[in-house]
């Protein structure tokens, strides 16, 4: 079975919330009152976003200068090129 923490195409929470600049709690928040995307979860607790999803909730933010939106979606897809490595389980 493969699990997919650092895999290309998903951003665990910890480091979208180093890139947003926004707690994790905060984006826990969010995510229970429908703000953000829904998250998933890889065999445990530790919750995963897919890049593109949140790359198209970003653009849609209309509260957020063009610029801004520019930096983060930046911010986002270097946090997402490194380290992505794919473990396997059997």
């Amino acid at each position: 079975m493969a699990t997919h923490s650092n895999s290309p195409g998903f951003i665990p929470i910890n480091k979208l919330s180093e890139t947003l600049g926004i707690a994790m709690p905060t984006l826990r928040r969010w995510e229970r009152n429908g703000s953000m995307p829904a998250s998933i979860r890889f065999g445990g607790r530790i919750r995963y976003w897919k890049t593109a999803i949140l790359k198209l909730w970003i653009e849609s933010l209309e509260s957020m200068p063009k610029e801004v939106q520019a930096e983060v979606l930046q911010g986002l897809e270097a946090s997402t090129q490194t380290g992505n490595t794919t473990t396997k389980n059997n």
